[in-house]
């Protein structure tokens, strides 16, 4: 795992980066959203800042009582390999087990780097767990850890 870089900060998510966000998700072409719609789910979202600018971003929706599904996991490219991508998992983790969360599910775009947080290919039996707007295709499922798993994540709450 990359060493942290000190001038990168983690918050949560404030209404006024929701263009910023949108504005990142935007180099996505899987992921595209408008600062509305980004507004609507402010709550859900974490940043990465440096300098005053949002450089990666994840968000935490829950499904059903015991699960919660991690998306919009971005990070800016000229900053890949700093550790952020990471940290913004973690932070996906430590916001599914405040919530009381058993698994999380992700979309399978970023496959290899989320099985090192222990996410696995998600069983089509698996997929129903999570409710019927997940169909078959590339999804991964991982276990959510206990919090005192997720050190130095506290601040955000």
């Amino acid at each position: 795992m990359a060493k942290r870089d000190s001038s990168i900060s983690f918050r949560k998510a404030t209404l006024r980066d929701a263009p910023p966000i949108a504005r990142l998700s935007g180099r996505c072409e899987a992921m595209p959203h408008s600062s509305a719609e980004v507004a609507r789910a402010i709550r859900d979202y974490f940043v990465a800042v440096v300098k005053g600018r949002i450089v990666g971003v994840v968000a935490v929706s829950f499904v059903g009582l015991k699960h919660a599904e991690m998306h919009s996991l971005l990070v800016d490219k000229k900053l890949k390999g700093k550790g952020i991508g990471s940290r913004l998992v973690q932070l996906a983790f430590y916001e599914a087990e405040l919530a009381d969360a058993k698994k999380i599910i992700a979309a399978g775009r970023h496959k290899d780097f989320l099985k090192k947080f222990g996410f696995r290919e998600a069983a089509s039996g698996q997929l129903a767990e999570f409710g019927g707007s997940y169909k078959k295709g590339s999804w991964l499922v991982a276990e959510v850890p206990d919090a005192e798993k997720l050190p130095g994540l506290t601040q955000f709450y």
